[in-house]
């Protein structure tokens, strides 16, 4: 309760208020931002506060300031802007968010990479939201470091790059064996269809070279499916176009 008192002739004039609803509201306050400064120091995800305008960071969460290699008051008070973080290559990218800010008062899935302070890259995924306080303008950034992501993706292109040349290789020696074999082949079929034509072969004999000539056809036909599939996973099979009626 709060107490006042005032002299008057003849006596006292007191008054008396209860501020403890007022109290209790402003500790309620207090305990709320309390509450809402630790889950910001205590995310994992980069926070950060930037002025619209000059883009000056004015306030981040340790996660934020990890990102960039540096502690919060260290971050604070160099005064960066987002543009001094960023590779100059985002330029355009980045005037594309500031206008989503402007007419849509957030963007979202943005990947770029933040500069960190021993000079390498840090690939992050950004959303942000347009906030105003106190008469000012402000951009919220949540920051998520997307290294290891990144890093997989990485390995899986070059694994699958790899295996695509790998695969090329393959295809290309069969289309080349499958050449090197036909040769002799033919020469085989041809041979024991000059044979055939031999009028004084006995009918054993005729019957082996008719053996030769139809598993040696059959070879052929093995042969030339290999060729074809080879030649289509290598890109060296030539398409004849023609007229079909039917």
């Amino acid at each position: 309760n709060f107490l006042a008192f005032d002299k008057v002739e003849g006596g006292a004039i007191g008054i008396a208020l209860n501020v403890s609803e007022r109290v209790a509201a402003e500790q309620a306050l207090r305990e709320s931002e309390q509450y809402w400064r630790t889950l910001i120091q205590e995310a994992r995800v980069g926070l950060g506060l930037f002025k619209q305008g000059d883009g000056i960071l004015v306030d981040a969460n340790p996660a934020f300031a990890n990102l960039l290699g540096y502690s919060v008051a260290e971050l604070l008070e160099k005064k960066l802007s987002f543009r001094d973080i960023t590779p100059a290559r985002y330029a355009e990218s980045d005037m594309a968010r500031e206008h989503l800010l402007i007419t849509q008062g957030r963007f979202k899935h943005y990947e770029k990479e933040y500069i960190h302070r021993n000079g390498h890259y840090v690939p992050v995924r950004l959303s942000g939201v347009a906030i105003e306080h106190r008469g000012e303008q402000f951009i919220w950034i949540n920051a998520e470091d997307i290294t290891e992501p990144k890093q997989a993706e990485e390995k899986l292109h070059q694994a699958k790059e790899a295996a695509e040349v790998a695969n090329r290789a393959k295809s290309v020696f069969l289309a080349n064996m499958s050449h090197e074999l036909r040769t002799p082949l033919n020469a085989i079929l041809g041979y024991a269809q000059i044979l055939n034509r031999d009028a004084s072969l006995t009918e054993l004999q005729q019957e082996e070279i008719a053996t030769i000539e139809r598993n040696g056809e059959h070879l052929l036909t093995l042969i030339n499916d290999v060729l074809d599939l080879s030649k289509i996973e290598s890109g060296r099979m030539e398409l004849a176009l023609r007229d079909i009626y039917l």
